[in-house]
């Protein structure tokens, strides 16, 4: 079965270019004759109006849904940063510590036990994570930290005292 994989790719392709599909065929459905014949778009026997309309609506649905993503998605990175900075606000002397080796050493990754409590509390507070998988128990794993804390600690570190 070719033909659903066929329509998956060009739906995939089709909502990347949901805004310039939205803004052809409303050009072609609303725009005035004398624009698109200064376009060199023509009415033809064969009047695509229908066509046009339907592609219309649906384009501007992918495109809206496409605004809600990234709506939704800029929302729970912000409301995240958010979280990651209070909870750097109560670090206990332990966790400053762990935080002091990625800042002192200007450095982004550490290797850790994976059965270290505070190390995987900051990995779940989302101020550490572990992006790798490999590692073994006796050498440990690398831990990195994230975006966001490393910002915000390189602007002040006076946290970390």
């Amino acid at each position: 079965m070719i033909f659903p994989q066929y329509l998956a790719e060009l739906l995939k392709f089709a909502c990347n270019y949901a805004g310039i599909i939205f803004s052809a065929a409303g050009v072609y459905l609303f725009a005035p004759q004398s624009l698109l014949e200064a376009l060199h778009i023509s009415y033809s026997s064969h009047d695509y109006r229908d066509i046009a309309g339907f592609v219309f609506l649906i384009s501007g649905c992918a495109l809206l849904e496409k605004v809600w993503n990234t709506i939704k998605t800029s929302r729970s990175k912000a409301k995240s940063r958010k979280k990651v900075i209070k909870r750097l606000h109560a670090l206990t002397q332990k966790e400053k510590d762990i935080l002091l080796g990625y800042i002192f050493f200007d450095t982004r990754t550490q290797r850790f036990d994976d059965r270290d409590g505070v190390v995987n509390g900051l990995i779940a507070a989302g101020v550490l994570i572990r992006h790798s998988l490999y590692g073994s128990i006796v050498s440990g794993f690398d831990v990195n930290i994230t975006d966001v804390a490393w910002e915000y600690l390189k602007k002040n570190p006076d946290l970390l005292r």
